[in-house]
Protein backbone atom coordinates (compact mmCIF):
# COMPACT_ATOMS: atom_id res chain seq x y z
CA UNK A 1 0.00 0.00 0.00
CA UNK A 2 1.16 3.53 -0.69
CA UNK A 3 1.02 6.52 1.45
CA UNK A 4 0.73 9.57 -0.28
CA UNK A 5 2.13 12.39 1.77
CA UNK A 6 0.57 15.87 0.78
CA UNK A 7 3.86 17.76 -0.53
CA UNK A 8 5.39 20.52 1.71
CA UNK A 9 4.47 24.02 1.06
CA UNK A 10 7.78 26.24 -0.25
CA UNK A 11 7.89 27.95 3.11
CA UNK A 12 6.84 25.67 5.66
CA UNK A 13 9.19 23.17 7.12
CA UNK A 14 8.53 20.10 9.14
CA UNK A 15 10.05 20.13 12.63
CA UNK A 16 9.37 16.49 12.73
CA UNK A 17 9.85 15.82 16.35
CA UNK A 18 6.87 16.28 18.81
CA UNK A 19 5.97 19.32 20.96
CA UNK A 20 6.93 16.49 23.93
CA UNK A 21 10.52 16.56 23.02
CA UNK A 22 10.54 20.26 23.09
CA UNK A 23 9.04 20.32 26.54
CA UNK A 24 11.45 17.87 27.84
CA UNK A 25 13.86 20.25 26.74
CA UNK A 26 12.93 22.96 29.14
CA UNK A 27 14.06 20.42 31.54
CA UNK A 28 17.38 19.46 31.16
CA UNK A 29 20.39 20.46 33.40
CA UNK A 30 21.59 23.59 31.24
CA UNK A 31 23.24 26.59 32.35
CA UNK A 32 23.00 29.88 30.93
CA UNK A 33 26.13 29.88 29.81
CA UNK A 34 26.02 26.36 28.14
CA UNK A 35 22.84 26.78 26.56
CA UNK A 36 24.44 30.41 25.27
CA UNK A 37 27.48 28.86 24.09
CA UNK A 38 25.60 26.49 21.55
CA UNK A 39 24.20 29.23 19.91
CA UNK A 40 27.50 30.41 19.64
CA UNK A 41 29.31 27.13 18.58
CA UNK A 42 26.36 27.21 15.36
CA UNK A 43 28.00 30.82 14.82
CA UNK A 44 31.60 29.73 14.82
CA UNK A 45 30.62 26.46 12.87
CA UNK A 46 29.15 28.66 9.92
CA UNK A 47 32.09 30.78 9.94
CA UNK A 48 35.05 27.82 9.88
CA UNK A 49 32.80 25.90 7.36
CA UNK A 50 32.40 28.95 4.63
CA UNK A 51 35.05 31.14 5.77
CA UNK A 52 36.46 29.88 2.20
CA UNK A 53 34.33 31.96 0.31
CA UNK A 54 34.21 35.06 2.81
CA UNK A 55 35.78 37.85 1.55
CA UNK A 56 39.81 37.67 3.00
CA UNK A 57 39.20 40.47 5.40
CA UNK A 58 35.97 39.27 7.35
CA UNK A 59 36.08 39.57 10.90
CA UNK A 60 33.26 36.86 12.49
CA UNK A 61 31.13 38.84 15.28
CA UNK A 62 29.16 37.58 17.85
CA UNK A 63 26.85 39.60 19.92
CA UNK A 64 24.80 39.11 22.33
CA UNK A 65 22.33 41.05 23.79
CA UNK A 66 19.84 40.62 26.77
CA UNK A 67 16.58 42.49 27.30
CA UNK A 68 16.04 41.74 31.06
CA UNK A 69 12.69 43.89 30.88
CA UNK A 70 10.80 42.17 27.50
CA UNK A 71 12.61 38.74 28.57
CA UNK A 72 14.09 38.92 25.11
CA UNK A 73 17.84 37.28 24.15
CA UNK A 74 19.80 38.09 21.06
CA UNK A 75 22.27 36.33 19.72
CA UNK A 76 23.62 38.10 16.56
CA UNK A 77 26.44 36.99 14.04
CA UNK A 78 27.56 38.13 10.69
CA UNK A 79 28.59 34.55 9.96
CA UNK A 80 27.74 32.60 6.59
CA UNK A 81 23.81 31.91 7.44
CA UNK A 82 21.74 28.98 7.00
CA UNK A 83 22.17 27.86 3.80
CA UNK A 84 19.18 26.85 1.47
CA UNK A 85 20.42 23.13 1.23
CA UNK A 86 20.49 23.15 4.98
CA UNK A 87 17.66 25.09 6.29
CA UNK A 88 14.60 22.31 6.46
CA UNK A 89 17.49 20.14 8.19
CA UNK A 90 18.90 23.09 10.78
CA UNK A 91 15.28 22.61 12.80
CA UNK A 92 14.69 19.25 12.72
CA UNK A 93 16.40 17.63 16.06
CA UNK A 94 18.80 15.27 15.81
CA UNK A 95 19.43 15.62 12.04
CA UNK A 96 22.88 15.78 11.93
CA UNK A 97 25.00 18.30 9.34
CA UNK A 98 26.38 16.07 6.23
CA UNK A 99 29.83 18.04 7.57
CA UNK A 100 29.56 17.27 10.93
CA UNK A 101 33.32 17.82 11.96
CA UNK A 102 32.67 20.97 13.09
CA UNK A 103 31.02 22.18 16.35
CA UNK A 104 27.42 20.96 15.40
CA UNK A 105 27.81 17.28 15.85
CA UNK A 106 24.74 16.25 16.85
CA UNK A 107 22.00 18.53 15.30
CA UNK A 108 20.50 19.20 18.74
CA UNK A 109 22.06 22.90 20.22
CA UNK A 110 20.16 25.54 18.51
CA UNK A 111 16.45 23.55 19.09
CA UNK A 112 17.66 22.52 22.79
CA UNK A 113 18.89 25.66 23.84
CA UNK A 114 15.77 27.83 22.29
CA UNK A 115 14.01 25.76 23.55
CA UNK A 116 15.39 25.78 26.69
CA UNK A 117 15.21 29.84 27.11
CA UNK A 118 11.49 29.83 26.20
CA UNK A 119 8.22 28.87 24.22
CA UNK A 120 8.98 31.31 21.71
CA UNK A 121 11.65 31.83 19.48
CA UNK A 122 13.14 33.33 16.49
CA UNK A 123 15.50 32.76 14.11
CA UNK A 124 16.55 35.41 10.93
CA UNK A 125 18.82 34.34 8.50
CA UNK A 126 20.17 35.37 5.19
CA UNK A 127 23.19 33.10 3.67
CA UNK A 128 25.40 35.82 2.15
CA UNK A 129 25.19 34.80 -1.75
CA UNK A 130 21.69 34.09 -1.18
CA UNK A 131 18.58 36.69 -2.58
CA UNK A 132 16.63 36.05 0.55
CA UNK A 133 16.25 36.74 4.19
CA UNK A 134 13.86 33.77 6.23
CA UNK A 135 12.56 34.31 9.14
CA UNK A 136 10.78 31.28 11.25
CA UNK A 137 9.01 31.62 14.48
CA UNK A 138 8.68 28.78 17.12
CA UNK A 139 5.65 28.91 19.48
CA UNK A 140 5.17 26.40 21.46
CA UNK A 141 1.71 26.16 22.15
CA UNK A 142 1.04 26.67 18.46
CA UNK A 143 3.39 23.51 17.74
CA UNK A 144 1.55 21.55 20.82
CA UNK A 145 -2.14 22.47 19.08
CA UNK A 146 -1.41 22.51 15.61
CA UNK A 147 1.28 19.96 14.79
CA UNK A 148 5.04 20.33 13.70
CA UNK A 149 5.07 21.97 10.04
CA UNK A 150 5.83 25.75 11.10
CA UNK A 151 5.74 28.59 8.26
CA UNK A 152 8.77 30.82 7.15
CA UNK A 153 8.88 34.21 5.93
CA UNK A 154 11.01 34.54 3.13
CA UNK A 155 11.77 38.23 2.03
CA UNK A 156 13.78 39.62 -0.77
CA UNK A 157 16.96 41.75 0.33
CA UNK A 158 20.29 43.06 -1.03
CA UNK A 159 22.68 40.25 -1.47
Amino acid sequence: MTILSKPMQKNEIDIEAGAGVFRYFKTLPLSFESAIGELVDNSIASWIKNKKILPENFQLEIDISIDRGNNIITVFDNAFGISEEDYHRAFVVGKVPEDATSLNEFGAGMKVSAFWFGDKWTVRTKPINDKYQKTVKFDLDKIEKHGTKVEFQKVKKPT
